[in-house]
């Protein structure tokens, strides 16, 4: 009787040692999953750096390339002007101009013509309200394949009053000749890479056409000074390209 009253004293603190014993092999057991964790966290980052190596190797590569070239068509721009007291008399008279031209036109063997802008406007003087006649615009486009008439065909059309305004040179041939030069900054690019890396096994992964913003044609106001001139236009073409390679 009296061991067991001892052994009911101590119970307490019997009970309270097998607490703590429990919460220190808790704490062993969570210190070890956390460094578990810790490592295999850590072997996830071994891994991420290895691939970064691994894309480190590769390349971007830019190359443009440029070429001018003679124009072979032009679209010629003109405008046929009358002026009569009268509206219908310098309907009139634009009319008979414009058969004129298209007949000369035909001759020429020009191509899409066409009337791009068709006006009437009353003369005033001043800005007054009192008329002093009507002014009837014509304006018409045409296409010419040869370039070596190019003279005397714009000569005609001003002897039958019209006005010439501007040339717009093009190249026929326009696509072949870009996709040639985009094939030759292709080649130029690899050149690149090869000579930048220093060696001659490189591995293309990509290709890519950078789009440029560049006009496939020449604008040309005329001027009656530029006489022979009009049959040498050149027009620069560009194309560029990025390689990506390893």
């Amino acid at each position: 009787m009296k061991k067991l009253n001892v052994f009911l004293k101590l119970l307490p603190a019997i009970l309270f040692l097998i607490i703590a014993l429990m919460g220190c092999t808790y704490n062993q057991i969570t210190s070890f999953q956390s460094q578990s964790y810790a490592q295999e966290e850590m072997a996830t980052d071994n891994i991420t750096i290895n691939e970064s190596e691994k894309f480190s190797t590769v390349f971007s590569f830019s190359y443009k390339e440029k070429q001018k070239f003679k124009a072979d068509q032009a679209i010629i721009n003109i405008q046929i002007e009358t002026l009569d007291m009268d509206q219908k008399i310098a309907y009139q008279k634009n009319k008979e101009i414009y058969d004129k031209i298209i007949s000369e036109l035909d001759n020429q063997g020009a191509e899409n013509v066409k009337i791009t802008y068709n006006y009437c406007s009353p003369c005033s003087n001043n800005c007054s309200i009192r008329s002093d006649g009507y002014r009837v615009y014509t304006n018409l486009s045409y296409q010419l394949n040869n370039l070596e008439n190019i003279v005397s065909s714009i000569e005609n059309v001003e002897n039958l009053s019209a006005n010439v305004l501007s040339i717009e040179y093009k190249l026929s041939d326009y696509q072949e000749k870009y996709d040639n030069l985009l094939t030759l900054a292709v080649e130029n690019a690899k050149a690149k890479a090869k000579k930048l890396l220093n060696k001659e096994d490189i591995s293309i992964l990509k290709i890519k056409e950078e789009k440029l913003y560049c006009c496939n044609s020449k604008y040309q106001v005329y001027c009656k000074g530029i006489g022979d001139f009009l049959h040498d236009a050149e027009i620069e073409m560009e194309a560029e390209v990025q390689i990506v390679v390893r």
